[in-house]
């Protein structure tokens, strides 16, 4: 049953007979409704629908990621939304049925604000990472730019890391992994948003981190 948004002369929520009313980034719209097909899906559609499927069960651990990453491209679209289509295009390698990730080529932010300079990552001890950067007087951007690390391990697929709470004058910090991540492998990724969080890094792939 559909309803009505804001009385008789607002937007409508759900189906009315053929058409299909809702609300997507604030912007109210409706569409035909999906008739549904009887013909039997070719093998381009079922392998389309199995890379779909793929990249959007890849992305689901990173969200709250996404959500501050792609802030300044959800324009009349998600933020995962976004994500999807820049890493559709860059980051899935093979062909079907046997997918997968190049994951120095996934993206996991984009802006125009100048990342960290030569950032490097290692163990101190197993459940303690170390990530430094070289930091330099005549830096481009704010040195109270805030730092997110990103790290990923695809064999749990978990995630860990943090988005800010380093500012970039620092020029290193130390982070106390999840314990069930300790003595895994880990894809490292590194990015800056500006204090206000109106400025964003583009990702930067740090590497392939193990012991």
């Amino acid at each position: 049953m559909a309803k009505l948004i804001n009385g008789l002369l607002g937007g409508i929520s759900g189906k009315v007979g053929p058409i299909v009313g809702a609300t997507w980034k604030g912007v109210e719209y409706v569409r035909a409704a999906a008739a549904p097909s009887t013909k039997p899906r070719t093998e381009k559609q079922i392998a389309q629908q199995v890379k779909f499927k793929f990249l959007q069960n890849f992305l689901k651990p990173f969200q709250k990621f996404i959500v501050v990453g792609f802030r300044n491209d959800a324009i009349r679209r998600t933020e995962c939304n976004v994500a999807f289509s820049l890493n559709y295009k860059s980051a899935i390698i093979g062909s079907y049925p046997d997918f997968e990730i190049d994951y120095s080529k996934v993206i996991m932010s984009k802006g125009i604000l100048p990342n960290l300079f030569e950032p490097k990552i290692k163990f101190l001890t197993a459940g303690t990472l170390e990530l430094s950067w070289s930091v330099f007087e005549e830096c481009v951007g704010s040195f109270e730019d805030q730092v997110t690390l990103l790290l990923y391990n695809p064999r749990l697929e978990k995630i860990d890391g943090f988005i800010g709470g380093v500012e970039r004058a620092a020029g290193r910090c130390t982070f106390d992994i999840n314990p069930r991540l300790i003595g895994e492998s880990l894809e490292v990724y590194v990015s800056l948003t500006s204090n206000n969080r109106k400025l964003i890094s583009n990702s930067l792939y740090v590497g392939r981190l193990s012991r």
